[in-house]
């Protein structure tokens, strides 16, 4: 594994001068979203539920005792923020946030710690009303705080993931040209996380489980990844004699290459930390051996899918609960990638719940077959169009029997459609 780790780790260097971090699509539970940064206790000694009237009287009071750039006001600006994204005025929140930010900058310095959660609720309000090239910018700052004050340990770690997650979400959006880069420092940043943890907790840490999933996350985009021609022009556009290929393209393409082996051992990683920590008969020990499953299902790999969904089942069981360990694994088809941060398709939700139903069969090599819509609610044909054309492509670990993996004749999807 450190031999793993280090060969990631060895691309660090290179990418990190180029890296910009970028703005993130938050999940509702993500603990960087405005609605969770919001409703954590600001760092001010007045109350949580105190209004952003209140704060503005402190802050009078306090520039009034204490003068304009007194250092006890970034903590009641950050109340006062706080109190502004929760209820929604996130570009007055912005420019509270700026101001508490150049105040803990004149009070304790350039790149102070104090500035980081201002930073963090900066950044979701930024979020929250699109100004993504902005939140991109402030990103990059928070990162270079970040790094200044955390020493390798846990809490660059934490740092580092965090950074990954911008990068995923800025390659969702697009942010710039040559919008592959952002999936090379997403697994830098995750490669560098899990050294960290590694040196810190141990190889065989539980710990490593976050970094390594999102490295094999990275993976998954990487090797679907096909160049745009928008791409390949602005590349010839800026090449030389010199450089007839610009060189983050040439290392794109050996991180290309690569992907099939790199997930691969990613994927392994993981089996063999789930195994070592919760045992080999353990659920999570399975789920990690159908996770490395379904990445040779992914690249076509056939037979060593089946190899690895077949000792997923052999390994649970001796459980008193392999049943419904098992039928929870493989009792109906599962869209892959299995991660919800990379799935192109919208989430599926009860057929009471949708209105846009779907019906089809899947293979025992994973592809769809047989699609038609089911519905005749009123959703627009383009949108069920485009829905259905994505889900034609879309690869299923299928449902395994006793011979191995076997046909789903009917599959039912149900789709929230605005």
């Amino acid at each position: 594994m450190s031999r793993a780790l280090t060969a990631a780790v060895a691309t660090w260097s290179f990418s990190l001068a180029l890296a910009a971090a970028s703005p993130c699509l938050w999940a509702e539970d993500d603990p960087n979203s405005p609605e969770t940064l919001a409703a954590e206790s600001a760092p001010s000694p007045l109350a949580q539920d105190e209004t952003a009237a209140e704060y503005r009287q402190v802050i009078r009071s306090t520039e009034s005792s204490e003068g304009a750039y007194s250092g006890s006001l970034p903590e009641y600006l950050d109340g006062l923020g706080t109190s502004l994204q929760r209820s929604g005025q996130h570009r007055e929140a912005i420019r509270v946030f700026k101001r508490g930010i150049h105040l803990a900058r004149i009070n304790e310095g350039l790149y102070c710690t104090q500035q980081i959660p201002l930073l963090e609720r900066e950044i979701a309000s930024l979020i929250a009303i699109g100004d993504y090239a902005v939140a991109d910018d402030r990103q990059a700052y928070l990162y270079r705080v970040q790094m200044h004050n955390f020493g390798p340990g846990t809490d660059r770690a934490d740092a580092l993931m965090q950074q990954a997650s911008w990068q995923y979400d800025a390659f969702r959006l697009g942010l710039e040209q040559e919008n592959y880069r952002r999936l090379m420092y997403a697994w830098d940043l995750n490669a560098m996380a899990a050294q960290d943890i590694a040196s810190q907790e141990g190889q065989s840490s539980e710990q490593l489980v976050a970094p390594l999933t999102g490295m094999l996350r990275t993976q998954y985009l990487i090797s679907g990844y096909n160049m745009q021609a928008a791409e390949l022009q602005y590349q010839l556009a800026n090449a030389s004699s010199e450089f007839p290929v610009a060189p983050q393209v040439t290392r794109f393409n050996i991180y290309r290459a690569q992907s099939y082996q790199k997930g691969e051992s990613v994927a392994q990683m993981l089996y063999a930390i789930q195994s070592g920590t919760h045992g080999a008969d353990s659920p999570q020990a399975a789920e990690a051996r159908a996770t490395l499953g379904d990445w040779e299902l992914f690249h076509d790999q056939r037979r060593a899918a089946e190899e690895a969904y077949q000792a997923a089942v052999g390994e649970l069981l001796g459980r008193t609960d392999a049943e419904r360990q098992i039928q929870s694994l493989f009792g109906e088809p599962v869209e892959l990638p299995d991660d919800d941060t990379i799935r192109y398709l919208p989430t599926p939700v009860t057929p009471e719940q949708g209105n846009l139903l779907l019906q089809f069969s899947v293979s025992a090599s994973g592809r769809v077959q047989n699609l038609e819509r089911i519905d005749d609610n009123n959703v627009d044909q383009r949108t069920a169009n485009r829905i259905m054309r994505t889900l034609r492509q879309t690869l299923f670990r299928p449902r395994l029997a006793a011979s191995g993996p076997v046909d789903s004749d009917t599959v039912t999807r149900a789709y929230a459609i605005n």
